[in-house]
Protein backbone atom coordinates (compact mmCIF):
# COMPACT_ATOMS: atom_id res chain seq x y z
CA UNK A 1 0.00 0.00 0.00
CA UNK A 2 2.94 2.27 0.47
CA UNK A 3 4.16 1.53 -2.87
CA UNK A 4 1.18 2.21 -4.52
CA UNK A 5 0.17 5.52 -2.98
CA UNK A 6 3.38 6.56 -4.13
CA UNK A 7 1.11 7.88 -6.80
CA UNK A 8 -0.93 10.06 -4.42
CA UNK A 9 2.24 12.53 -3.55
CA UNK A 10 0.80 16.05 -4.30
CA UNK A 11 -2.71 15.30 -3.94
CA UNK A 12 -5.13 17.72 -1.84
CA UNK A 13 -7.44 15.84 1.08
CA UNK A 14 -10.81 17.41 0.35
CA UNK A 15 -13.28 15.39 2.03
CA UNK A 16 -12.96 13.03 5.53
CA UNK A 17 -16.27 10.92 6.82
CA UNK A 18 -16.77 8.67 9.30
CA UNK A 19 -18.96 6.18 10.13
CA UNK A 20 -18.95 4.11 13.24
CA UNK A 21 -16.20 1.65 11.90
CA UNK A 22 -15.19 2.94 9.22
CA UNK A 23 -13.16 6.08 7.88
CA UNK A 24 -12.92 7.34 4.77
CA UNK A 25 -10.51 9.94 3.06
CA UNK A 26 -11.13 11.42 0.03
CA UNK A 27 -7.85 12.72 -2.41
CA UNK A 28 -8.48 14.63 -5.24
CA UNK A 29 -5.75 13.53 -7.97
CA UNK A 30 -5.62 13.86 -11.75
CA UNK A 31 -8.96 15.22 -11.77
CA UNK A 32 -11.23 13.12 -9.66
CA UNK A 33 -11.15 11.56 -6.14
CA UNK A 34 -9.59 8.86 -4.61
CA UNK A 35 -10.87 7.48 -1.17
CA UNK A 36 -8.94 5.49 1.18
CA UNK A 37 -11.25 3.99 3.32
CA UNK A 38 -10.47 2.29 6.31
CA UNK A 39 -12.16 -0.95 7.93
CA UNK A 40 -11.88 -1.16 11.86
CA UNK A 41 -12.19 -4.50 12.15
CA UNK A 42 -10.91 -5.28 15.31
CA UNK A 43 -9.70 -9.45 13.73
CA UNK A 44 -9.03 -8.10 10.16
CA UNK A 45 -8.31 -4.34 9.74
CA UNK A 46 -7.79 -3.02 5.83
CA UNK A 47 -7.23 -0.11 4.03
CA UNK A 48 -8.52 0.19 0.39
CA UNK A 49 -8.42 2.17 -1.90
CA UNK A 50 -11.99 3.26 -3.62
CA UNK A 51 -12.76 5.57 -6.55
CA UNK A 52 -16.21 6.33 -4.24
CA UNK A 53 -17.03 5.58 -0.40
CA UNK A 54 -19.69 3.27 0.57
CA UNK A 55 -22.87 4.32 1.41
CA UNK A 56 -22.71 4.68 4.99
CA UNK A 57 -24.07 6.84 8.18
CA UNK A 58 -21.93 9.71 8.95
CA UNK A 59 -21.19 10.42 12.26
CA UNK A 60 -19.22 13.76 13.45
CA UNK A 61 -16.68 12.04 15.19
CA UNK A 62 -13.63 13.61 16.81
CA UNK A 63 -11.25 12.99 14.57
CA UNK A 64 -13.22 14.15 11.79
CA UNK A 65 -13.65 17.30 12.98
CA UNK A 66 -9.99 17.38 13.84
CA UNK A 67 -9.06 16.91 10.21
CA UNK A 68 -10.90 19.30 8.92
CA UNK A 69 -9.86 22.13 10.79
CA UNK A 70 -6.01 21.03 10.53
CA UNK A 71 -5.45 19.18 7.51
CA UNK A 72 -8.76 19.97 5.13
CA UNK A 73 -7.17 21.36 1.93
CA UNK A 74 -3.28 20.02 2.92
CA UNK A 75 -1.18 18.30 0.47
CA UNK A 76 0.22 14.51 0.78
CA UNK A 77 4.38 15.49 0.81
CA UNK A 78 5.47 11.37 1.95
CA UNK A 79 3.85 7.72 2.89
CA UNK A 80 5.67 5.50 3.82
CA UNK A 81 5.58 2.47 6.05
CA UNK A 82 6.91 2.21 9.36
CA UNK A 83 7.57 -1.42 9.96
CA UNK A 84 9.08 -1.01 13.83
CA UNK A 85 5.45 -0.63 14.72
CA UNK A 86 4.24 -2.98 12.95
CA UNK A 87 1.36 -2.31 10.34
CA UNK A 88 1.88 1.24 10.13
CA UNK A 89 1.06 3.58 7.61
CA UNK A 90 2.49 7.19 7.92
CA UNK A 91 1.10 9.91 5.61
CA UNK A 92 2.72 13.31 6.06
CA UNK A 93 1.45 16.59 4.88
CA UNK A 94 3.13 19.85 3.44
CA UNK A 95 4.08 22.60 6.07
CA UNK A 96 2.96 26.00 5.95
CA UNK A 97 5.31 28.81 6.16
CA UNK A 98 5.26 29.60 9.87
CA UNK A 99 4.91 25.69 10.30
CA UNK A 100 8.72 25.06 8.84
CA UNK A 101 10.30 24.30 12.11
CA UNK A 102 8.06 21.92 13.76
CA UNK A 103 7.35 17.93 11.99
CA UNK A 104 4.92 17.42 9.22
CA UNK A 105 1.57 17.23 9.64
CA UNK A 106 0.88 13.56 9.69
CA UNK A 107 -1.84 10.58 10.03
CA UNK A 108 -0.97 7.30 11.34
CA UNK A 109 -3.14 3.99 10.17
CA UNK A 110 -2.93 0.94 12.44
CA UNK A 111 -3.25 -2.12 10.31
CA UNK A 112 -3.02 -3.95 13.70
CA UNK A 113 -5.37 -6.70 14.59
CA UNK A 114 -7.06 -5.54 18.22
CA UNK A 115 -5.25 -2.17 17.81
CA UNK A 116 -6.63 -0.74 14.09
CA UNK A 117 -6.25 2.95 14.83
CA UNK A 118 -6.22 6.20 13.26
CA UNK A 119 -3.61 9.16 14.67
CA UNK A 120 -3.95 12.35 13.81
CA UNK A 121 -0.73 14.59 14.57
CA UNK A 122 -0.41 18.48 13.62
CA UNK A 123 2.83 19.86 16.09
CA UNK A 124 1.75 18.99 19.67
CA UNK A 125 -1.93 18.14 19.04
CA UNK A 126 -3.14 14.70 18.15
CA UNK A 127 -6.49 12.87 18.33
CA UNK A 128 -6.85 9.23 17.82
CA UNK A 129 -10.27 7.26 16.62
CA UNK A 130 -9.27 4.43 19.07
CA UNK A 131 -7.62 5.01 22.34
CA UNK A 132 -3.92 4.10 21.68
CA UNK A 133 -2.87 0.11 22.56
CA UNK A 134 0.87 -0.37 24.17
CA UNK A 135 1.63 -4.33 22.48
CA UNK A 136 4.34 -6.10 23.28
CA UNK A 137 7.00 -6.35 20.27
CA UNK A 138 5.90 -10.23 19.48
CA UNK A 139 2.64 -8.82 18.57
CA UNK A 140 3.96 -7.35 15.51
CA UNK A 141 5.97 -10.81 14.16
CA UNK A 142 4.32 -13.23 11.40
CA UNK A 143 3.28 -16.48 12.88
CA UNK A 144 2.81 -18.14 9.37
CA UNK A 145 3.40 -17.57 6.26
CA UNK A 146 1.23 -14.40 5.20
CA UNK A 147 -1.34 -15.12 2.17
CA UNK A 148 -0.10 -12.29 -0.05
CA UNK A 149 -3.26 -10.38 -1.95
CA UNK A 150 -2.75 -7.70 -4.38
CA UNK A 151 -4.69 -4.10 -3.65
CA UNK A 152 -7.38 -4.52 -6.39
CA UNK A 153 -7.85 -8.21 -4.77
CA UNK A 154 -8.43 -6.76 -1.29
CA UNK A 155 -11.26 -3.75 -1.95
CA UNK A 156 -12.54 -6.85 -5.08
CA UNK A 157 -13.10 -9.12 -1.83
CA UNK A 158 -14.37 -6.52 0.77
CA UNK A 159 -16.45 -4.82 -1.85
CA UNK A 160 -17.93 -8.78 -2.27
CA UNK A 161 -18.49 -8.96 1.45
CA UNK A 162 -19.83 -5.71 2.18
CA UNK A 163 -22.48 -6.73 -0.53
CA UNK A 164 -23.35 -10.09 0.61
CA UNK A 165 -23.97 -9.16 4.48
CA UNK A 166 -25.99 -6.24 3.15
CA UNK A 167 -29.70 -6.93 3.76
CA UNK A 168 -30.87 -3.54 2.31
CA UNK A 169 -29.35 -4.54 -1.29
CA UNK A 170 -32.74 -4.94 -2.52
CA UNK A 171 -34.19 -1.80 -1.00
CA UNK A 172 -31.70 0.41 -2.07
CA UNK A 173 -32.22 -1.12 -6.17
CA UNK A 174 -35.82 0.15 -5.32
CA UNK A 175 -34.63 3.12 -4.13
CA UNK A 176 -32.58 3.61 -7.08
CA UNK A 177 -35.41 3.18 -9.32
CA UNK A 178 -37.74 5.64 -7.17
CA UNK A 179 -35.16 8.05 -7.71
CA UNK A 180 -34.83 7.68 -11.35
CA UNK A 181 -38.33 7.80 -11.97
CA UNK A 182 -38.67 10.77 -10.01
CA UNK A 183 -35.49 12.47 -11.75
CA UNK A 184 -36.95 11.60 -14.89
CA UNK A 185 -40.56 12.82 -14.20
CA UNK A 186 -38.84 16.40 -13.07
CA UNK A 187 -36.90 16.57 -16.63
CA UNK A 188 -40.13 15.87 -18.30
CA UNK A 189 -42.34 18.29 -16.18
CA UNK A 190 -39.31 21.21 -16.88
CA UNK A 191 -39.84 20.33 -20.31
CA UNK A 192 -43.73 20.55 -20.44
CA UNK A 193 -43.35 23.76 -18.89
CA UNK A 194 -40.94 25.51 -21.23
CA UNK A 195 -42.78 24.52 -24.07
CA UNK A 196 -45.66 26.34 -22.68
CA UNK A 197 -43.46 29.13 -21.99
CA UNK A 198 -42.03 29.22 -25.78
CA UNK A 199 -46.11 28.69 -27.26
CA UNK A 200 -46.95 31.76 -25.13
CA UNK A 201 -43.76 33.91 -25.91
CA UNK A 202 -44.24 33.07 -29.78
CA UNK A 203 -48.30 33.20 -29.60
CA UNK A 204 -48.48 36.61 -28.14
CA UNK A 205 -48.13 39.02 -31.18
CA UNK A 206 -47.25 42.29 -29.76
CA UNK A 207 -45.73 43.31 -32.46
CA UNK A 208 -49.14 43.25 -34.61
CA UNK A 209 -50.54 45.22 -31.61
CA UNK A 210 -47.96 47.98 -31.76
CA UNK A 211 -48.63 48.00 -35.64
CA UNK A 212 -52.31 48.29 -35.38
CA UNK A 213 -52.22 50.91 -32.72
CA UNK A 214 -49.70 53.29 -34.87
CA UNK A 215 -52.24 52.30 -37.71
CA UNK A 216 -55.17 53.39 -35.73
CA UNK A 217 -54.52 55.82 -33.48
CA UNK A 218 -56.63 54.60 -30.83
CA UNK A 219 -56.59 52.48 -27.70
CA UNK A 220 -60.04 51.41 -28.51
CA UNK A 221 -60.68 48.27 -29.92
CA UNK A 222 -56.88 46.92 -29.56
CA UNK A 223 -56.58 43.28 -30.38
CA UNK A 224 -54.65 42.75 -27.19
CA UNK A 225 -53.48 44.17 -23.90
CA UNK A 226 -53.16 47.79 -23.42
CA UNK A 227 -52.98 49.64 -20.42
CA UNK A 228 -55.95 52.53 -20.69
CA UNK A 229 -53.92 54.65 -17.99
CA UNK A 230 -51.13 55.31 -19.54
CA UNK A 231 -50.70 57.48 -23.46
CA UNK A 232 -51.05 55.90 -26.97
CA UNK A 233 -47.41 56.92 -27.21
CA UNK A 234 -46.86 54.31 -24.40
CA UNK A 235 -48.66 51.72 -25.63
CA UNK A 236 -46.90 51.54 -29.07
CA UNK A 237 -43.51 51.75 -27.57
CA UNK A 238 -44.74 48.89 -24.94
CA UNK A 239 -45.67 46.65 -27.28
CA UNK A 240 -42.81 47.15 -29.78
CA UNK A 241 -40.86 46.57 -26.63
CA UNK A 242 -42.52 43.76 -25.59
CA UNK A 243 -42.36 41.82 -28.70
CA UNK A 244 -38.47 42.32 -28.61
CA UNK A 245 -37.93 40.90 -25.38
CA UNK A 246 -40.21 37.92 -26.38
CA UNK A 247 -38.35 37.44 -29.53
CA UNK A 248 -34.91 37.42 -26.85
CA UNK A 249 -36.74 34.98 -24.40
CA UNK A 250 -38.11 32.54 -26.48
CA UNK A 251 -34.87 31.40 -28.26
CA UNK A 252 -33.41 31.30 -24.59
CA UNK A 253 -36.16 28.50 -24.01
CA UNK A 254 -35.33 27.05 -26.97
CA UNK A 255 -31.77 26.52 -25.99
CA UNK A 256 -33.15 25.56 -22.53
CA UNK A 257 -35.14 22.97 -24.15
CA UNK A 258 -32.72 21.65 -26.31
CA UNK A 259 -30.50 20.95 -23.10
CA UNK A 260 -33.02 19.39 -20.84
CA UNK A 261 -34.06 17.49 -23.99
CA UNK A 262 -30.32 16.30 -24.19
CA UNK A 263 -30.19 15.98 -20.78
CA UNK A 264 -33.38 13.58 -20.36
CA UNK A 265 -31.83 11.23 -23.03
CA UNK A 266 -28.22 10.74 -21.16
CA UNK A 267 -30.24 10.29 -18.02
CA UNK A 268 -32.56 7.93 -19.96
CA UNK A 269 -28.88 5.72 -21.51
CA UNK A 270 -27.68 5.43 -18.15
CA UNK A 271 -30.61 3.75 -16.91
CA UNK A 272 -31.94 3.62 -12.55
CA UNK A 273 -28.22 1.12 -11.89
CA UNK A 274 -25.80 4.14 -12.88
CA UNK A 275 -28.01 7.67 -13.04
CA UNK A 276 -26.82 8.87 -9.22
CA UNK A 277 -23.32 7.20 -9.37
CA UNK A 278 -20.25 9.44 -10.21
CA UNK A 279 -19.11 8.78 -13.83
CA UNK A 280 -15.30 8.10 -13.89
CA UNK A 281 -13.76 11.38 -15.90
CA UNK A 282 -17.26 12.71 -15.79
CA UNK A 283 -16.88 16.61 -15.30
CA UNK A 284 -19.07 19.06 -13.19
CA UNK A 285 -21.52 19.16 -16.10
CA UNK A 286 -22.50 15.45 -15.57
CA UNK A 287 -22.80 16.40 -11.95
CA UNK A 288 -26.04 17.99 -10.47
CA UNK A 289 -26.56 20.91 -11.68
CA UNK A 290 -26.62 24.08 -9.05
CA UNK A 291 -29.82 25.36 -11.26
CA UNK A 292 -31.52 22.11 -11.28
CA UNK A 293 -30.93 21.92 -7.24
CA UNK A 294 -32.45 25.61 -6.31
CA UNK A 295 -35.04 24.73 -9.20
CA UNK A 296 -34.05 27.67 -10.68
CA UNK A 297 -33.65 29.16 -14.27
CA UNK A 298 -30.43 30.79 -15.39
CA UNK A 299 -27.43 30.05 -17.32
CA UNK A 300 -23.80 28.16 -16.42
CA UNK A 301 -19.96 28.47 -17.95
CA UNK A 302 -17.23 25.52 -17.41
CA UNK A 303 -14.00 27.09 -15.88
CA UNK A 304 -12.47 23.71 -15.88
CA UNK A 305 -13.58 20.44 -15.57
CA UNK A 306 -14.38 20.43 -11.83
CA UNK A 307 -15.54 24.25 -12.03
CA UNK A 308 -18.76 25.85 -12.88
CA UNK A 309 -20.31 29.56 -12.78
CA UNK A 310 -23.66 29.46 -12.48
CA UNK A 311 -26.07 32.94 -13.07
CA UNK A 312 -29.36 33.33 -12.46
CA UNK A 313 -32.25 34.94 -15.09
CA UNK A 314 -33.64 36.69 -12.12
CA UNK A 315 -33.15 38.10 -8.69
CA UNK A 316 -35.17 35.65 -7.22
CA UNK A 317 -33.44 33.04 -8.88
CA UNK A 318 -30.00 34.28 -8.19
CA UNK A 319 -30.86 34.13 -4.23
CA UNK A 320 -32.74 30.58 -4.91
CA UNK A 321 -28.54 29.63 -6.20
CA UNK A 322 -27.30 31.22 -3.50
CA UNK A 323 -28.76 29.43 -0.88
CA UNK A 324 -28.49 26.12 -1.99
CA UNK A 325 -24.65 26.89 -2.83
CA UNK A 326 -22.35 24.78 -0.53
CA UNK A 327 -20.45 27.13 2.34
CA UNK A 328 -17.18 27.29 0.77
CA UNK A 329 -18.31 27.72 -3.06
CA UNK A 330 -17.40 31.25 -4.20
CA UNK A 331 -19.98 34.37 -5.03
CA UNK A 332 -19.00 36.34 -7.67
CA UNK A 333 -20.28 40.20 -8.31
CA UNK A 334 -19.02 43.21 -9.87
CA UNK A 335 -17.79 46.07 -8.05
CA UNK A 336 -20.53 49.40 -8.66
CA UNK A 337 -22.01 47.76 -11.41
CA UNK A 338 -25.54 46.67 -11.28
CA UNK A 339 -25.53 42.77 -12.45
CA UNK A 340 -26.22 38.89 -12.22
CA UNK A 341 -24.76 37.72 -8.92
CA UNK A 342 -22.78 34.36 -9.77
CA UNK A 343 -21.99 31.64 -7.80
CA UNK A 344 -18.61 29.53 -8.96
CA UNK A 345 -19.13 25.86 -7.34
CA UNK A 346 -16.02 23.54 -6.04
CA UNK A 347 -15.63 20.55 -4.31
CA UNK A 348 -14.34 21.19 -0.18
CA UNK A 349 -10.58 22.76 -0.50
CA UNK A 350 -10.22 22.87 -4.01
CA UNK A 351 -7.99 26.22 -4.39
CA UNK A 352 -8.99 28.38 -7.41
CA UNK A 353 -6.52 29.90 -9.22
CA UNK A 354 -5.81 33.12 -10.62
CA UNK A 355 -6.69 32.27 -13.77
CA UNK A 356 -9.80 30.28 -13.19
CA UNK A 357 -11.11 33.79 -11.42
CA UNK A 358 -9.96 35.74 -14.45
CA UNK A 359 -11.75 33.27 -16.57
CA UNK A 360 -15.10 33.33 -14.49
CA UNK A 361 -15.16 37.01 -14.02
CA UNK A 362 -14.81 37.41 -17.86
CA UNK A 363 -17.72 35.36 -18.13
CA UNK A 364 -19.53 37.42 -15.60
CA UNK A 365 -18.70 40.55 -17.25
CA UNK A 366 -19.90 39.64 -20.12
CA UNK A 367 -23.32 38.16 -18.62
CA UNK A 368 -23.77 41.33 -16.49
CA UNK A 369 -23.04 44.39 -19.15
CA UNK A 370 -23.80 42.82 -22.52
CA UNK A 371 -22.76 44.68 -25.46
CA UNK A 372 -21.91 47.85 -22.74
CA UNK A 373 -18.86 45.92 -22.16
CA UNK A 374 -15.57 47.83 -23.41
CA UNK A 375 -12.62 45.29 -24.87
CA UNK A 376 -9.70 46.09 -22.55
CA UNK A 377 -11.41 47.69 -20.35
CA UNK A 378 -10.48 46.63 -16.22
CA UNK A 379 -13.55 45.69 -13.66
CA UNK A 380 -13.33 45.23 -10.09
CA UNK A 381 -14.85 41.70 -8.90
CA UNK A 382 -15.91 41.03 -5.48
CA UNK A 383 -14.86 36.88 -4.44
CA UNK A 384 -16.75 36.06 -0.74
CA UNK A 385 -17.12 32.90 0.09
CA UNK A 386 -20.85 31.93 -0.05
CA UNK A 387 -20.96 31.23 3.72
CA UNK A 388 -20.16 35.22 4.59
CA UNK A 389 -23.49 36.28 2.10
CA UNK A 390 -26.27 37.19 3.61
CA UNK A 391 -29.12 37.96 1.83
CA UNK A 392 -31.07 41.10 3.16
CA UNK A 393 -34.61 39.75 4.50
CA UNK A 394 -37.79 41.10 2.15
CA UNK A 395 -35.42 42.68 -0.67
CA UNK A 396 -37.14 41.79 -3.88
CA UNK A 397 -34.18 43.17 -5.75
CA UNK A 398 -32.34 40.47 -4.43
CA UNK A 399 -29.75 42.39 -2.63
CA UNK A 400 -27.36 41.29 0.17
CA UNK A 401 -25.02 41.94 2.61
CA UNK A 402 -21.39 40.24 2.68
CA UNK A 403 -17.80 40.58 4.68
CA UNK A 404 -14.52 38.58 4.58
CA UNK A 405 -14.27 39.57 0.47
CA UNK A 406 -11.59 39.45 -1.89
CA UNK A 407 -11.12 42.39 -4.74
CA UNK A 408 -9.77 41.13 -8.23
CA UNK A 409 -9.50 43.27 -11.74
CA UNK A 410 -10.56 41.91 -14.46
CA UNK A 411 -9.41 42.37 -17.94
CA UNK A 412 -11.69 42.12 -20.48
Amino acid sequence: MAIDLQALVGSQLQEIVQSESEAGFGFYHDRQMVWLWMDFHPQRPLLLKLEQPPARKKLPRPLTLFLRSRFDGRRIESVRADLSRGRVLIIEFHRAQDEAERSPPRLELFLIPHAANVIAVDGKSQVAENKPKELPANTFMEREEPVVRSIEQLTKDWLAQQQSKTPQAHTDANTREKKFQKAVEKKTAALGRMRLELEEKTSTTFRDLGEWLKANGTLEGAPGPVNLKESLAWNIENSFHRAKENVRKAEGTRERIAQVTQELIELQKLGPQKFDQPQKGGTARERESLLAKAAARGRRHQVAPDLEVFIGKSAADNLAILRKAQPFDLWLHLRDFPGAHAILRRTRGRNVTDQELQAAGQWVVEQSLGKRAQAGERYDMLIVECRYVRPIKGDKLGRVNYSNDRVMTVRT
